[in-house]
Order: C-alpha cells, then sequence, then structure tokens
C-alpha cells in the first residue's frame, strides 16, 4: 500500500463541518473555549469519536472543550490559551481524553500494553496486533503539572523513589495508585542506551509483578551510508540494526501470545504505512509551524502534534484523522498568510520537552516562538522505508534517528541545522529537575548551541509543582531571557 493512499484513511468527514466555521485565528481561555463550544452542533460532535470500530456508543465521542477537563482536575488549564480553530480543539479532545481511552480499551476486550523508554519504535508494532493497545506510563511526568498537585510525586516517595529521581517517577506512582490507567496486560520496558532514571523507575515497575519483558536499545556508535549525524567511527553498522531486529522479533512473540494471533509482517507492513502518514503529517505540520510567519500553529498545539508520534495517543486511526485536520487547518492558515503573533516575534529553539506547558505559553505570551524542538522523540517522526521489510524498516528508521541512544554531539546536531534553518536568534533547554541525562547533557548542549546560533542560551531545570513561589523565578528568568533577544533585534 502506497502511503500516499491514505490521505482520507479512515477520515469521516463532519457533513455540517459549515456550520461552525473557524474564525480569524487567535487565543483564547477556558471560559471563552466553553462560551463557544455551545455553538459546536451536536451532530459534529457525534462525528469525532475514537474506537471507531466500537460504533456510535454512549462514551466513544471526545470533542469537549478545555473546561470538561478541568473540572475533572487538570486545573492548569485555567492558566492556558488555546487556539480558537476547531481543528486544536478536536487535538485537544483526543488529547487530553486518552485515560479514560485506555480505560474503555479494556472494557471493550481490547488489551493495553505498557511500553517504557523506546517512545515510538515498539507501538507500531503493538498496533499491528488485533486488540491491543499501546500506551506510555512514562508520559505520567506531565500529569502533576495538568492537575498542580504533588500527589504522584508523593507516592513515589513514599515508595522510595525520591526527589533524586527525575518526574518519570510519577509512572511507578501511578502504577501503584492505579486510578490513572488500567494494569496493562503486558509491560515492555527499553534497557540498555536509556535514561538511567527510567531504567530504575521500569525495575521497579517490573517487582510489582506485572507480565513484563525487557526490549534491549543498542548504543549508536557506527557509521552509516547517508548516516544523518555522520561521526567517523568503527564498527559495522548493520549489526546495531541486527540486534534490534532481533529484539522486535522477540517483542513480536510475547505480543502474539498475547493477542492470541500469529504474527503477520503484512499486517504488520499495513500498519507501518499507516504510521508512515502520521509521521509525514507531524513532520509537514511541524514544518509549517515552525517556519511560517506568523505562526499558523501555536506552541502548545504544536507539542500535543508531536507527541502523537510515540503512540498514536492509543488509537492510530483516529489520531491520523486528528493530524489530517490539523495539517489541513496549518496549510489553509499558512497560505492566508494568518497566524499568531507579530511578524517581529522572536524565533526561539526549544530543547528538551517543558514539562510545565505554562513555559511554552509564557514563551509566546512574552514575544516568543518556536522556531525548532528537540522533544526526545525523534525517531517517532522519522521517515520508514517501507520497500524493506518491516522489521528491518522498524529497526533502521530508529537507529538512524533515535534522540537518545548516541552521544549529546549528534542529538544537537540536526536540531541546530533545524533552528538555523529557521532562522532561531537564540535556545531555551528547560531540563527535568534531578533527570540523571540532564545533569550530564544540558551543559554539553548549551555549549554547542551558543557556538553555532547567533543568540544566548536559556538553560534551567523545571521545578516541580507546589505553588507559584516555585515557578517565579523560571518565569522572570524567561522574561529576561525574552527582553534581551528583543533588544539584540533592536540593534
Amino acid at each position: 500500500m502506497n502511503p500516499s493512499d491514505l490521505t482520507h484513511l479512515d477520515v469521516e468527514r463532519a457533513p455540517d463541518r459549515c456550520a461552525f466555521p473557524d474564525p480569524a485565528p487567535r487565543k483564547i481561555g477556558v471560559e471563552e473555549w466553553h462560551a463557544r463550544f455551545k455553538r459546536v452542533p451536536q451532530a459534529l460532535i457525534d462525528t469525532y469519536r475514537y474506537f471507531r470500530d466500537a460504533g456510535r456508543t454512549a462514551w466513544n465521542a471526545y470533542l469537549q472543550p478545555p473546561s470538561f477537563f478541568h473540572i475533572y482536575g487538570m486545573r492548569v488549564l485555567s492558566r492556558l490559551a488555546f487556539d480558537n480553530g476547531l481543528a486544536s480543539l478536536r487535538l485537544w479532545g483526543f488529547v487530553l481524553n486518552e485515560g479514560e481511552r485506555l480505560y474503555r480499551a479494556r472494557q471493550c476486550g481490547r488489551k493495553v500494553v505498557a511500553l517504557m523508554g523506546d517512545y515510538g519504535s515498539l507501538a507500531p508494532l503493538v498496533c499491528s496486533f488485533p486488540g491491543l493497545v499501546p500506551f506510555y506510563p512514562d508520559f505520567q511526568y506531565w500529569t502533576p503539572f495538568l492537575g498542580e498537585s504533588k500527589v504522584l510525586l508523593d507516592t513515589a516517595e513514599e515508595a522510595g523513589v525520591g526527589e533524586r529521581c527525575c518526574f518519570v517517577r510519577s509512572a511507578l506512582a501511578a502504577f501503584l495508585r492505579r486510578a490513572y490507567f488500567p494494569d496493562p496486560a503486558l509491560v515492555i520496558a527499553s534497557t540498555g542506551a536509556v535514561c538511567d532514571d527510567l531504567d530504575a523507575v521500569a525495575q521497579r515497575v517490573q517487582a510489582l509483578g506485572h507480565p513484563f519483558a525487557w526490549f534491549e536499545l543498542p548504543w549508536r556508535k557506527s557509521a552509516h551510508p547517508g548516516y544523518r549525524f555522520g561521526p567517523e567511527c568503527a564498527g559495522d553498522p548493520s549489526r546495531e540494526e541486527a540486534l534490534l531486529a532481533d529484539g522486535f522479533r522477540r517483542a513480536a512473540g510475547r505480543l502474539s501470545a498475547l493477542a492470541g494471533v500469529p504474527f503477520d509482517e503484512g499486517r504488520l507492513s499495513a500498519t507501518l504505512a499507516k504510521v508512515e502518514r502520521a509521521r509525514s503529517l507531524i513532520r509537514r505540520i511541524r514544518t509549517l509551524a515552525l517556519s511560517v510567519s506568523p505562526r499558523p500553529l501555536p506552541a502548545l498545539e504544536l507539542m500535543q502534534v508531536e507527541f502523537a508520534g510515540p503512540h498514536f495517543y492509543a488509537d492510530l486511526d483516529e489520531c491520523l484523522s486528528v493530524l489530517e485536520d490539523v495539517k489541513e487547518t496549518v496549510e489553509r492558515r499558512a497560505a492566508a498568510g494568518i497566524g499568531f503573533g507579530p511578524p517581529d516575534a522572536s524565533p526561539v529553539a526549544w530543547a528538551t520537552p517543558p514539562a510545565d506547558p505554562v513555559l511554552l505559553h509564557r514563551l509566546e505570551e512574552m514575544g516568543g516562538r518556536l522556531a525548532a524542538t528537540e522533544f526526545m522523540i525523534a525517531q517517532s517522526r522519522a521517515p520508514l522505508d517501507l520497500s524493506r521489510p518491516p522489521l528491518e524498516a522498524l529497526a533502521s528508521s530508529f537507529f538512524l534517528e533515535a534522540s537518545l541512544i548516541g552521544n549529546t554531539e549528534q542529538r544537537a546536531r540536526a536540531f541546530l541545522d533545524e533552528a538555523g534553518a529557521n532562522g532561531a536568534r537564540g535556545a531555551v533547554i528547560s531540563g527535568l529537575f534531578a533527570s540523571s541525562h540532564c545533569v550530564s547533557e544540558t551543559r554539553i548542549l548549551r555549549d554547542l548551541m551558543s557556538k553555532r546560533l547567533d543568540g544566548p542560551v536559556l538553560a534551567f531545570d523545571v521545578p516541580s509543582p507546589g505553588g507559584r513561589g516555585l515557578r517565579n523565578p523560571v518565569k522572570n528568568r524567561l522574561a529576561a531571557y525574552m527582553e534581551t533577544l528583543k533588544r539584540r533585534r533592536r540593534t
């Protein structure tokens, strides 16, 4: 199957979407979206559903305003501003609904598979088996910030994993509390070339007694024809890819036993065609959102798009439809020259995903815009060579592009190339507090960025949620940094 044939795969066009046209792009708060949502036709709400093979049920519609999720505990949403377009509303509803979606998956006979540490390579394999749904408990590290609550962090500390471990310890706490996702039918955790904190948390999760398997990630050290980072190192590059492919075969065996069906390369090839379409949509949206002025998509919405890549928010087919919708909106805005922010907004490259989403909101509020991102998930948008056997295609894509299995210079080079191409005047590194890899990488990244970019670099660790007092110093540093960029542009 050609990926280009998948443009409208499983995309149900709402017959009355014209009854709710997008206004001129601007950012609006929770209350204004709540009032605007009252004018959305019910037929349009009924159109957008996850797990569409379950039919139109009382539970699988997900188009909801941010106020709906704010009421259920995501308190930080009241301090954010959102794209006022329908595609972005649909994106937020789909993303924030994921926790409920995982419980519904189990209720309707599906089995959820928890993946840890690989961020994008195993999810396509899981999706190729009928009845299996992937998710990443690691991404619970956002939950304390969304809820402005330390419940998960306190639970982790009570379990012996305290502030010496980064916010990924929230994943262990979520397993312990059994209220954030259903008990997985299988956990596949990565080891080898992974973050030390994640490795430690995964070992604690294994001790809880869930069905468990390890997936080894090799260190990227070999040269490769066309290898984008181009290090001159000795060794056979095919060896690491072969190790990865063998790991995928072993994982496929575990998933086959779980799903009760044999592994089928043809089924995986068909799934990878969908995955490549999703990745191409992410790449297209990123290109426009990072390079066009005025920007056709705000930074927070762009981050949600990027994080569709690792596991498609637990529903690949509906995720494709959501991304198609966002892509069409972004292309339409770019063609019309309309978007967000002033034309002279300062372009900034951002490394490491900000655990506190308020930070990206502040960047734009203070006159900045994203020009490049390195959210440690580059592998989840990497092109797949669909002409190769599917397991080899997965292995090669991950090995060539993965953010965290090579050295820091490799990671930084592609990021800085994008930053330079999009005119970045500076860079921000938002480290994860107590993260072992941030401690070792931040200074290296900062030094490399300072040499390559024509502008200053701001580096800080994001403090844990716990009141404005902890956030104010970071907010003040970001404000001073943005003022510095503005003054440099005037001179």
